[in-house]
């Protein structure tokens, strides 16, 4: 069965029995259309991190860890300014279908951009948060960026003579 009309998300929970009501209203047979996943396993693909829903939920071990690092780079490495956002994020998805499919899963995400000078910048995105080693090279890489960016400039300012 298929069904068309809109149903807002109120009606999915607050007024469940008028969104019930609504669909099998709106439901038809359509026996050209796509079949409807019925109960079947699942295929479990790991996109849950503890840490990074830990990090969504409010602790602060890891935000405070990144941002001291930042902080040591900008103070060790002579930039003015900086500025930069963290995020995470935790989900619980369900998908049901009329055909009987039930699955749960839960998934995060955890990222990072940090731009030094109002120039340079990096970052990072994913299920979960890197490490702490890959945390670290990147920021040496985007330190060392500086000094060609700027060993360029001062090499073009040369050949035209500024």
């Amino acid at each position: 069965m298929l069904g068309r009309g809109g149903l807002e998300r109120r009606h999915l929970t607050s007024d469940v029995d008028e969104a019930l009501e609504r669909a099998l209203a709106a439901a038809y047979d359509d026996p050209d259309a796509a079949h409807v996943l019925g109960a079947a396993p699942f295929p479990e693909v790991e996109i849950f991190s503890d840490e990074a829903d830990r990090a969504a939920g409010g602790a602060t071990d890891l935000v405070a860890d990144r941002l001291a690092r930042i902080r040591a780079l900008v103070d060790r490495d002579g930039f003015r300014t900086w500025s930069g956002s963290m995020s995470a994020t935790s989900a619980t998805s369900r998908l049901v279908t009329s055909a009987g499919l039930d699955v749960t899963g839960r998934a995060t995400s955890a990222g990072w951009h940090v731009t030094l000078d109002g120039q340079l910048g990096t970052g990072y995105g994913a299920r979960a948060p890197e490490s702490v080693e890959d945390f670290e090279a990147r920021l040496a890489r985007l330190s060392g960026t500086r000094s060609f960016c700027f060993a360029s400039e001062i090499s073009s300012s040369a050949r035209s003579g500024v």
